[in-house]
């Protein structure tokens, strides 16, 4: 969804007072396929406009009077020669590290990235060699060595994960075998305070590389298929879950969050 007349200039969501929803956009270079194509879209601040003048006459007509559409943040990841340009380690900064600091204060973070296939969400969520970690393995990071930190300032703290895929109106525990998952009984409450999930495989972790090895074992079991544009597309839709759990310390404060 677009929302107009959002914030112009990009903010890092370190106050948990404007932390509700954020909303970014990342533009991705082309790739080999869309090579020599013009351009469709353009960035000016924090809002992305459709470039009409590049469009097919059938595209001109579909989004005549479109846009522009305005974000919390656009993320520029399409030329490295731009001053603007916004790698992983940027990225990470903007729409990251603010949920890790918001779940140590004891708030629930869920951090969503959609689009369609070959629109880079992996590149952003996972990382590659040539791009560095992505979103995830460096929250991952950043939340297990802060846990480091309080367990030497005395605090208990316990980092548990859990793995499921939503595919079609199934839940599927990434953390058992695909040939048990008959046997498996995950399901969904709808509670007044939100929707829990009841039944999940879970595993507690103490380091950044448990966590990857675990998501690597899930990822073996996701369900894939070929598209056009993704040879090995996923078919559902992942969701990975730490659970943050500590008390003592100096303040003595319980904490728990997601």
């Amino acid at each position: 969804e677009f929302f107009p007349g959002l914030p112009q200039q990009p903010t890092a969501m370190s106050d948990t007072e404007s932390a509700s929803i954020k909303v970014g956009m990342r533009m991705r270079p082309l790739v080999k396929h869309e090579k020599g194509q013009q351009p469709c879209m353009s960035i000016s601040g924090q809002q992305i406009d459709i470039i009409h003048a590049n469009l097919s006459a059938e595209d001109q007509e579909q989004y005549e009077g479109q846009g522009p559409f305005a974000f919390d943040m656009v993320m520029d990841s399409s030329d490295k020669s731009s001053p603007d340009f916004v790698d992983n380690n940027k990225c990470y900064e903007l729409m990251g590290k603010p949920l890790v600091e918001q779940v140590w204060q004891g708030y629930n973070a869920c951090l969503f990235c959609y689009g369609q296939t070959g629109t880079g969400k992996t590149a952003t969520m996972m990382g590659y060699d040539d791009l560095g970690p992505g979103l995830l393995p460096r929250m991952l990071g950043d939340m297990c060595a802060k846990a480091d930190e309080m367990r030497k300032q005395g605090c208990k703290v316990t980092l548990t994960v859990s793995m499921l895929e939503v595919y079609n109106d199934d839940i599927n525990d990434l953390l058992v075998d695909r040939d048990k998952w008959s046997r498996v009984n995950v399901k969904t409450r709808v509670l007044p305070s939100g929707v829990i999930v009841q039944g999940a495989s879970e595993r507690q972790v103490s380091t950044a590389d448990e966590c990857i090895k675990i998501m690597d074992e899930g990822t073996e079991r996701k369900t894939i298929a070929a598209t056009k544009m993704n040879p090995q597309s996923s078919r559902g839709h992942t969701v990975f879950k730490l659970t943050v759990e500590k008390s003592g310390g100096a303040d003595a404060r319980k904490l728990k969050s997601e």
